[in-house]
């Protein structure tokens, strides 16, 4: 879908964080003022839309954005082991000389050696879900895996519902086409 030029050029209001414009790189996405996110344990991220210009629910995506914005820290502890999960099972496949000096002494320490992305995509899932949620996708880099790095999904702004590598997906449903992985926060590769 091509958004019309007269639209790209204009601002739009969204509540609770204001202005958005189209972003400069993709056509169909917009983006918003850098915002200082506390969840994100203060970090600065900018929201990317996709999908929200011609949504006739934007309601939706003010409410998830407004529960982001009240989000604190605990969600991140919330996933914490799913991370150092991660993370163990990504160091598991280096050989010793190239292992990357990852130490987590406690799950908390996995911050450490995690820097958060500057852009947090914000869409609905491409085949919708029971509730056709909001997601928030931010793609982060990590010292245990540079290629892929990980990514923190989070679902309606309240909790998260994904972590691992990037993969393009918003839900582990989705990224192996099964249903029953619906509510799987981490789909462990060594199983």
């Amino acid at each position: 879908m091509t958004i019309d030029r007269k639209l790209q050029e204009s601002i739009v209001n969204v509540p609770p964080i204001g202005p958005i414009a189209a972003h400069p790189d993709v056509n169909e996405w917009f983006i918003s003022e850098p915002h200082q996110i506390k969840c994100l344990l203060g970090h600065v991220v900018q929201f990317v839309f996709d999908g929200y210009i011609d949504d006739d629910r934007k309601a939706d995506y003010h409410r998830a954005l407004q529960n982001l914005i009240d989000l604190d820290s605990s969600v991140l502890a919330a996933v914490e082991p799913y991370v150092t999960q991660y993370c163990n099972e990504t160091l598991d496949l280096y050989d010793d000389q190239d292992r990357p000096h990852v130490s987590i002494q406690q799950p908390s320490d996995v911050w450490k050696y995690v820097q958060f992305g500057t852009e947090v995509h914000i869409s609905r899932r491409a085949h919708g879900d029971d509730e056709d949620g909001i997601y928030f996708s931010l793609e982060c880099n990590c010292d245990w895996e540079p290629e892929h790095g990980l990514v923190l999904v989070l679902r309606d702004g309240l909790e998260v519902t994904k972590v691992g590598p990037y993969d393009g997906h918003l839900t582990n449903s989705d990224a192996y086409a099964d249903p029953n992985l619906k509510n799987v926060i981490f789909k462990s590769f060594c199983a």
